[in-house]
């Protein structure tokens, strides 16, 4: 939902709706217009692998990318947004804990 929906009040916050690639493991979104000021977004919700482990594995490689994206220059002193949620289609995905280690 962009800003264009809120209706008789004042907005405040990013917004991020244009642009949001839905069900994507890495997009970035220049929110200011001005190419200063970048989210990066990891949203990747519905992996779509046929078994468990694989599902794991594939939202697990999504997220470390991310995380280490978050770790790296490319995104230093902007938003890094990693959602850790995830689905496959009827693979049912266990509540774990998701720990991944610092690399020093």
């Amino acid at each position: 939902m962009g800003f264009s929906a809120l209706t008789s009040i004042t907005a405040v916050g990013i917004n991020v709706a244009t642009g949001f690639a839905d069900n994507s493991a890495g997009f970035t979104i220049d929110y200011s217009g001005t190419g200063q000021h970048i989210a990066y977004i990891e949203d990747l919700y519905d992996v779509n692998a046929t078994d468990l482990a694989s599902a794991v594995d594939a939202k697990f490689a999504a997220v470390t990318a991310h995380v280490d994206l978050a770790a790296g220059s490319d995104a230093t002193g902007q938003l890094v947004w990693t959602f850790a949620s995830a689905s496959s289609g009827i693979v049912a995905f266990p509540v774990v804990s998701l720990v991944i280690p610092r690399k020093s």
